[in-house]
């Protein structure tokens, strides 16, 4: 009996090695839109859940919470103001007593690379109000998420003024709002 050696040639193993490289560049775009996609989706959920639960807490509460975005984590203290931006990439959820800070509840720092995350709203206002019945204090606005890479994710998280929350992908004013 004659024993055969099995394995490999040379060219077989440069022509699998030579398939795996050509599928390999297809396939990382790919993946790096598909995991973009993941994670615009992941901050969207974490920011409609931080938003419904502002709204809850201070329906149950029955106090008001404000959110807004903050330069850097902040420590406040009881009777500080609250001072906001419109930059909502990194927010702050805080219970107020009128001007006055409270208490902070929550912060959070989206994980996504975005060119811009603005908030837009009714009378100008950088921060979110939700009042002790749920509602907004007269302020619908949007949250527009700006995607630093992929222009099809960019999208808009919409507030009404009874608190409700919507998101939004195929807008022109997503699109305007994210070229300028």
């Amino acid at each position: 009996m004659i024993k055969r050696v099995k394995g490999l040639t040379l060219i077989e193993l440069v022509v699998t090695l030579g398939l795996v490289t050509i599928l390999s560049a297809i396939a990382i775009p790919s993946m790096q839109k598909f995991i973009a996609s993941q994670q615009v989706s992941a901050d969207l959920l974490k920011l409609k859940s931080t938003i419904e639960t502002a709204r809850n807490q201070a329906i149950s509460q029955k106090v008001t919470i404000h959110i807004c975005g903050i330069r850097k984590k902040v420590t406040l203290n009881p009777n500080d103001t609250l001072d906001c931006i419109s930059d909502w990439s990194k927010l702050m959820v805080v219970k107020t007593k009128g001007e006055k800070v409270e208490e902070i509840l929550h912060y959070q720092l989206l994980e996504e690379d975005y060119k811009r995350v603005k908030w837009s709203a009714f009378q100008r206002k950088a921060y979110l109000e939700l009042t002790p019945y749920g509602f907004t204090n007269h302020q619908n606005g949007t949250l527009y998420l700006c995607h630093n890479h992929y222009s099809h994710l960019h999208r808009a998280v919409t507030i009404s003024k009874t608190g409700r929350v919507s998101i939004n992908k195929d807008n022109r004013n997503i699109k305007t709002k994210c070229a300028s």
